[in-house]
């Protein structure tokens, strides 16, 4: 088993950046930023 190393300093890096607001509504938003794939419209405003 290998580690993602570019991938970890990819999501570090955008987290370092991200404009977090400690909520859960941050959950949907990181993952827009980070580009994790879909994120149901319903999820927007919170978990």
């Amino acid at each position: 088993m290998g580690a993602d190393v570019d991938g970890a300093v990819r999501i570090a890096r955008i987290a370092a950046e991200f404009a977090w607001t400690w909520t859960e509504a941050d959950v949907p938003r990181f993952a827009i930023a980070a580009n994790m794939g879909f994120i149901h419209e319903d999820a927007i405003g919170g978990v």
